[in-house]
């Protein structure tokens, strides 16, 4: 279920009801597209949140107070989160052609899922630099030392996981009323039934990456206004299926409703299902 397989069909004015489904390739570039200057609004006032950490770096660099540095850092260490959840929750209704405020929206869902968010960033953020720089430590040993080739591939396999459950959580926590230990357990199934779609989504936005690195600070013409909310983009395009597929429609046909369990106030629904057990589902694995 990934970018480029079939599996996406629209229902409404134009589109016939027994039209043929549309590959979600094309149907990703329609959205982008069509969603273009709506996603570059939304990256602006997302890299606004990085603000404090890009001041708090330059006036380092700059010989300034290292605490103030080292406080403004911080400040974009906890907002991170929120900010993500809130870029999450209005991307999460483009991927899915529901319509979003680009402004309310992404304020009323930082606010609204503040604690989760916060704390769910602070600490993958501390994990994914902890976990790197062990891994590059121990690329750097295995020169030297075969043994550490275990240790680095180990390590190497935990962050890819945990990028895998980072694209799940924020779309999860935007959505349903969920504990955090509920919503990791959830991403790290998620980090398994979708690993080729999130092999895939891993590869795309890693490319990306990697070119905005290669290429800094050029790249910062294109971070600024589109990159960030691009990869959250795909990101929400290639794993909402999945959700929708494990948690929306079971607990929508446990309880007898046919649309997404959200009401006309745009309220998470509360879901005390996970994701089905494998035996109701072996053929999706």
């Amino acid at each position: 279920m990934g970018l480029f397989t079939p599996n996406y069909t629209k229902e409404g004015p134009g589109v016939e009801k027994n039209a043929p489904q549309k590959k979600r390739f094309f149907v990703f570039f329609e959205i982008y597209f069509r969603k273009f200057w709506k996603i570059c609004q939304l990256n602006l006032l997302y890299i606004l949140f990085f603000l404090p950490a890009a001041v708090g770096a330059y006036h380092f660099l700059s010989g300034g107070n290292t605490v103030l540095s080292a406080l403004l850092a911080l400040i974009t260490l906890i907002l991170y989160g929120p900010a993500t959840a809130g870029l999450s929750y209005v991307l999460r209704n483009f991927a899915r052609e529901e319509h979003a405020f680009i402004w309310s929206d992404f304020m009323d869902n930082l606010r609204s899922n503040f604690k989760q968010s916060a704390i769910y960033g602070t600490c993958f953020l501390i994990i994914v630099v902890m976990m790197s720089i062990s891994t590059f430590f121990y690329y750097r040993g295995a020169a030297t030392n075969k043994f550490l080739l275990a240790p680095m591939i180990l390590c190497l396999a935990c962050l890819i996981i945990l990028f895998f459950m980072d694209f799940y959580m924020y779309t999860m926590i935007v959505t349903f009323r969920l504990t955090l230990r509920q919503m990791l357990k959830n991403a790290f199934i998620f980090s398994i039934v979708g690993v080729f779609s999130n092999l895939l989504t891993l590869f795309i936005t890693g490319v990306i990456t990697a070119l905005c690195v290669l290429f800094f600070p050029i790249s910062l013409l294109l971070v600024i206004p589109i990159v960030p909310a691009t990869t959250r983009f795909i990101i929400a395009f290639n794993t909402y299926p999945k959700i929708q597929k494990y948690m929306i429609d079971p607990y929508n046909a446990e309880h007898g409703g046919d649309t997404p369990a959200e009401d006309e106030d745009d309220r998470v629904f509360s879901d005390e299902r996970l994701i089905p057990p494998a035996d109701d589902d072996n053929a999706a694995g």
